[in-house]
């Protein structure tokens, strides 16, 4: 299976995420390309891939623009099955640190 692994990290952790599925995927005798939206080429062809996963780490309650962008125009027109893994760091801190969390 030829499996797409689109991601946006912003301090490396979800590069490393998508390196560990990708590796994962081959020893499973898959193809696994990794792709990050930052880089934008534009003769990427999602279609050519049998699945696509899409990560990206979320900051200040959003995730990379690079990454809705790469949604928005590359996978609003191919109809592939797609999972999307949301990475927070802050989920990995108890709800009283108010470093992490947002005041409410």
């Amino acid at each position: 299976m030829n499996i797409l692994i689109a991601y946006g990290s912003s301090e490396g952790q979800t590069r490393k995420i998508v390196e560990a599925i990708a590796a994962r995927l081959r020893e499973h005798g898959h193809t696994a390309d990794l792709f990050d939206t930052a880089s934008n080429p534009v003769e990427l062809r999602v279609e050519a891939y049998d699945k696509i996963i899409v990560a990206a780490s979320v900051h200040q309650e959003r995730h990379q623009e690079s990454v809705e962008i790469f949604v928005i125009t590359k996978l609003t027109k191919v109809h592939k099955p797609t999972l999307f893994i949301s990475v927070s760091l802050s989920a990995a801190f108890p709800k009283e640190d108010e470093l992490t969390h947002r005041a409410t």
